[in-house]
């Protein structure tokens, strides 16, 4: 079965792939609560208004600061999963370009 053979970049590119979606699950779930602490804050600030009896004007600036800090998480979100997962992938492909030379050489870096 000459036609059935792996390589070991074969499975290192396999290794590499699921480590990168792993990495970017963990990423998203950790982002992910950081928007709802966003949201619960904001309920919080809203809830405790109401129980204050505040202002009108007070009410709309201080749910505008917690609404500011769920939009700027969303982004720093956005952009860090984005760049990680593009730095992640060029640090793999580096790892597995030198490994893939060495296959072509059966595997052994040229040494017979």
């Amino acid at each position: 079965m000459n036609w059935l053979k792996i390589y070991p970049s074969t499975v290192d590119i396999i290794q590499l792939g699921f480590n990168l979606v792993i990495r970017t699950v963990f990423l998203t779930l950790v982002l992910t609560s950081f928007l709802l602490i966003g949201l619960g804050f904001n309920w919080l600030i809203n809830f405790s208004l109401e129980i204050l009896e505040a202002p009108e004007s007070v009410e709309r600036v201080l749910s505008q600061i917690a609404l500011v800090y769920i939009f700027v998480v969303g982004i720093a979100a956005t952009l860090t999963s984005t760049l990680v997962v593009i730095h992640l992938t060029t640090a793999d492909l580096r790892n597995f370009s030198a490994q893939a030379s060495s296959d072509e050489n059966g595997g052994n870096d040229g040494k017979n």
